[in-house]
């Protein structure tokens, strides 16, 4: 059998990359290879027992950021990638080239069209304003799986295309945590501007003067995509508002499944479109009740004032508001998250989202 060459362009071991892992390993009737540059993301996949190869990329093409994904420098940079891409395809001679970041899919596509391999295209992002970029990759690709409805509809380009949840393990085993006493509140991922973090942030110093030393608030994540002056810009608002006692950051964790387990209530705040929301089925598996803002795929996934608040985004005022009903009200956190655990082992299981997967992957191998 042929195997399935899998691209990730990004060596930084992010929600996608570690959804991308989750398939991957359940994919036993298949022979996987994942390629990508070295990091943290191909370590993590060798601890997996992942069969991995290396591609260099130059650095300048990894750090683009999304608003600049095509631009004209990048003309320069990857036809190099492309054609180390190329060596590998004619090294491992596989079926179908699955591709699953921005810059993975362009250069991933090339390679696939001059190779005359099809090619998956899994589409992790909500990219509005970019069609020639949503074009090419249409254009490119054989088969393209989106991650919402929300990222769905932003496609015009292409009809064929599969909504596929993101999926978790329901089946992990799961602490409980004792209730009583100080209430933790926590925003759980990567530290960026469009996370909308500084929300929370200006929310709990509105919750400090309430309910003083009762509550703690916790940043669970790190900027890892040159946000670092977004970092101090958050650490600047909380000595501010005379936070920095209550509140902690984590730096980036191994696992937020593990962090999130001491939290009470979990917020998740983007200021704009959110293609999915990864913590927030983690969210929901543990139990959490969740304050999101309606963007994106966020009300796919979080049903408002029964798994959770939604809220409008950069509005602290109402985050505050939501937050406040839920300290107030033990029962109403203990209802919201059953009720989200119950939505999560339903709809998000990884077994599902693996499932959906293989059936695209049967239909192009036969």
């Amino acid at each position: 059998m042929k195997p399935i060459l899998f691209f990730d362009h990004s060596p930084v071991f992010g929600g996608a990359e570690r959804s991308l892992l989750d398939i991957i390993t359940r994919l036993s009737q298949y022979v996987c290879i994942l390629v990508g540059p070295r990091g943290d993301t191909l370590g993590e996949a060798e601890k997996r027992g992942i069969e991995t190869r290396q591609l260099e990329i130059p650095q300048r093409l990894i750090k683009r950021s999304r608003k600049h994904v095509m631009v004209a420098s990048d003309f320069f940079l990857l036809p190099l990638t492309v054609f180390r891409l190329l060596w590998l395809i004619r090294e491992i001679h596989p079926s179908i080239i699955y591709t699953n970041t921005l810059k993975a899919h362009i250069i991933g596509g090339i390679a696939s069209k001059m190779a005359g391999i099809p090619c998956v295209v899994h589409m992790r992002d909500i990219l509005n304003g970019h069609k020639l970029y949503l074009a090419l990759v249409s254009v490119m690709s054989t088969r393209m799986i989106a991650i919402s409805r929300a990222v769905k509809s932003g496609i015009t380009y292409k009809k064929d295309i599969s909504v596929v949840y993101n999926g978790i393990d329901i089946h992990m085993e799961r602490g409980k945590r004792k209730e009583g006493g100080v209430i933790n509140i926590g925003a759980v991922g990567q530290i960026a501007r469009w996370k909308g973090a500084e929300y929370f942030v200006r929310a709990a110093g509105l919750l400090h003067r309430k309910y003083g030393d009762g509550l703690r608030f916790w940043i669970v994540g790190d900027a890892v995509f040159g946000d670092d002056d977004y970092r101090r810009h958050l650490v600047d608002i909380i000595e501010e508002l005379g936070l920095s006692e209550y509140t902690e950051f984590t730096g980036w964790v191994a696992s937020p499944l593990n962090a999130m387990e001491k939290l009470d209530i979990i917020v998740h705040i983007p200021i704009r479109d959110e293609p999915f929301g990864r913590v927030l089925i983690e969210a929901g598996l543990l139990g959490k009740p969740v304050v999101a803002t309606k963007v994106g795929a966020i009300p796919e996934i979080i049903m408002d004032g029964r798994t959770g608040v939604l809220v409008p985004p950069r509005d602290a005022n109402a985050v505050y508001g939501a937050l406040c009903d839920l300290i107030d009200d033990g029962e109403l956190r203990r209802t919201m998250g059953n009720e989200a655990r119950k939505r999560v082992e339903k709809i998000f299981s990884i077994d599902k989202t693996v499932e959906a997967i293989a059936k695209i992957l049967k239909e192009l191998t036969g």
